[in-house]
């Protein structure tokens, strides 16, 4: 992949006014035997004057913008804690008390899945965020 926005992507909106100080989060795979081996967990935080119209998309269309708005949370390299279809893994996540807490979490796929098929795409069914919940 010539960048980390070539392959798939999930991204969650926690709402206006809200933000989490995420500190661990499990996925779970959705079944086929492409499992993820690259991506990393994102975060931005809320930009005032921004509501659900303004939600980040997840594409590219300008990268710089792109890579100054999105904070890496979390980077994996030849992970293979998910090796069988609909199996979980989980993961803790290095944060400290300058961390700032986010709205949005993207999950980016960054390169290449195991499995034949699938490149490109990120093969989740569900996905759960731990932490310090902030707003309300």
């Amino acid at each position: 992949f010539p960048s980390c926005f070539s392959g798939g992507w999930w991204v969650f909106d926690l709402g206006k006014y809200r933000g989490l100080r995420c500190d661990y989060y499990a996925v779970r795979h959705d079944g086929t035997n492409n499992f993820p081996r690259n991506w990393e967990l994102q975060g931005r935080v809320d930009c005032e004057g921004e509501d659900a119209a303004d939600a980040p998309s997840g594409g590219i269309t300008d990268q710089f913008e792109e890579s100054v708005r999105w904070i890496s949370l979390s980077k994996h390299v030849n992970d293979n804690a998910i090796h069988e279809p609909g199996a979980w893994g989980s993961w803790s996540v290095p944060t400290d008390l300058s961390t700032p807490p986010v709205r949005w979490l993207r999950l980016v796929s960054t390169g290449a899945n195991a499995g034949t098929e699938g490149q490109g795409r990120f093969h989740l069914c569900s996905v759960e965020f731990y932490g310090l919940l902030t707003g309300g």
